[in-house]
This record gives structure tokens, C-alpha cells and sequence, in this order.
């Protein structure tokens, strides 16, 4: 996995026309033009094996709501530990999906690069004919994160590899067995401050695979596109709206869910 590096974006780098210094504007158009292609390329090759999937597979579509409390305390000026608190709902809002806890620490060597580990737990809801039952999943997970500037642009990029173990069911029950999957993800967002750096825009994409299935159907996990707006309520909490068209494979049953989620989150900082 690589990082993509945009040193060659800055100003005097992106255009060079004989003759004449090239005009702000001009770099300003040529740099959007760069990044919109970047983007659209990457959103492209996301979606390249879902679309394969779905054209070789029985296709579900349904609506979901998520919601999350995220904080995160400030240690000093290279660590911090970071929390957030997640309900999810299924088809609509007429059944509950998910709850999840999770906490890590992270330490920020400078301003563009952070590296975070944590734990966290899942549960999953599983509804039978006469009863519901609620599976565990306990995580943890790494992260690398590179953030860069270019001009109002905040470019983020994300690795993270997550070691899950999800507990069994068997006839209907939770057994004391548990499946290790080793999960790969990777997340490219762009931001852009639209309204006095108070409302904030964000696009990007993120794919996921699992590592101990590369040989097989189940590599596949994955696929969320997403638009968010970034309110920022005080100069320490922001509120968050996001839409994520998620793609999930579902191997065992050879479905492709296709789910509209609309998301809401607070994120304070301490």
C-alpha cells in the first residue's frame, strides 16, 4: 500500500508556461483539475469488483442510520487517547444493527503524519423466526494517517489493519468459538472549508479486504463512498451529517448489500 504524495502540487510546481509566470488563477484551476482526476481515479477502481459482484449475484438495497459520540483528550502536544460510542439501525429504523465501544491512543510526530492503536468492541444483532441474539466481536486495530494541505484542500489518507474475532452462532446460539479475520483498510478523503472555516465539506472513499482470504470470494468486505458537512458548534465540539453509500459483500450468502446510510456524529475535543 502507498501513499500518494502531492509535494508536486504546491505553488511553482504545477504549471510552467514559457515566457510568462504562471497566473494564480491558473494554478488554482490546474491544481482542482489534478485532484478532481485523482479522485475520480480512485473512486473508479473502488467500485470496479463490487459492480463485478452485483452483476454475478443477487443484489439487496435498504436504508440504514448511524450514530456516534467521538472525543478525544488532548495528553500533550504529541499524544492523545481516542474514544467514540456507535448505535446503528437497519432497514430504515425499524431494526437495531449494531453497538460498538472503542478506544485507542494516538501519537502525532508533526503536523502531517499520525499513528494510532486501539481495542474495541462489537455487537452485532441477529434476528431468527423467535428471538434476537446479540453476537460479540472484539477488535483491535493499527493506523497510519497522513494529512496534507494543499491551498483550502485538507487531503487525508488512512491505513488501518484491524484483527477480528467474531463470536459464532450455532443453531440459533452463541457458542465460546470465535473467527479470526485480519482486516485491511484503506481511506482517502478530501476536505474543503466552505462558510468561514465554520462548515466544513468532505468527500472520499474507503475499501476494505480480508487479509486471510485472498484466495477466495470472502476477500472482499467493503466499499463506502461518503459526502459530509462539518458544523462547527464551539471551538471544541463540530457536529457532523454524512451520507455513505456502502457496498457489502456477503459471501455465505452471495449477496451484495447496496445500503443508504445517513449518519450523524458529535466530536468534541478535551
Amino acid at each position: 500500500m502507498y501513499f500518494l504524495y502531492f509535494r508536486n502540487l504546491a505553488p511553482g510546481h504545477i504549471v510552467r508556461l514559457p515566457g510568462k509566470a504562471p497566473s494564480p488563477h491558473c494554478n488554482q484551476v490546474l491544481l482542482k483539475t489534478k485532484v478532481g482526476i485523482l479522485v475520480a481515479c480512485i473512486l473508479t477502481c473502488c467500485f470496479l469488483f463490487p459492480v463485478g459482484l452485483s452483476g454475478q449475484h443477487s443484489v439487496k438495497h435498504s436504508n440504514a442510520i448511524w450514530s456516534n459520540y467521538n472525543n478525544s483528550i488532548q495528553l500533550d502536544s504529541h499524544w492523545s487517547v481516542v474514544n467514540d460510542v456507535q448505535v446503528r439501525t437497519k432497514d430504515g429504523i425499524d431494526k437495531w444493527s449494531l453497538f460498538a465501544l472503542r478506544t485507542g491512543a494516538v501519537y502525532k510526530p508533526n503536523q502531517h503524519v499520525a499513528v494510532a492503536g486501539g481495542i474495541a468492541w462489537f455487537g452485532t444483532m441477529n434476528y431468527f423466526p423467535d428471538k434476537t441474539l446479540l453476537a460479540n466481536e472484539w477488535r483491535t486495530w493499527e493506523e497510519v494517517s497522513y494529512i496534507n494541505n494543499v491551498k483550502l484542500l485538507k487531503i487525508t489518507q488512512r491505513v488501518r489493519l484491524e484483527q477480528r474475532f467474531l463470536q459464532k452462532l450455532l443453531d440459533g446460539k452463541r457458542t465460546h468459538d470465535f473467527e479470526t479475520r485480519q482486516r485491511l483498510r484503506y481511506r482517502f478523503e478530501v476536505g474543503y472549508p466552505v462558510y468561514n472555516e465554520k462548515v466544513m465539506l468532505y468527500a472520499g472513499n474507503e475499501v476494505m479486504g480480508n487479509l486471510n482470504y485472498l484466495k477466495d470470494n470472502r476477500f472482499f468486505d467493503q466499499n463506502r463512498t461518503f459526502v459530509t458537512v462539518e458544523t462547527k458548534l464551539t471551538g471544541s465540539t463540530t457536529f457532523q451529517f454524512q451520507y455513505i453509500r456502502l457496498q457489502q459483500w456477503r459471501a455465505a450468502a452471495h449477496v451484495l448489500d447496496k445500503i443508504n446510510v445517513f449518519r450523524g456524529s458529535i466530536h468534541q475535543r478535551f
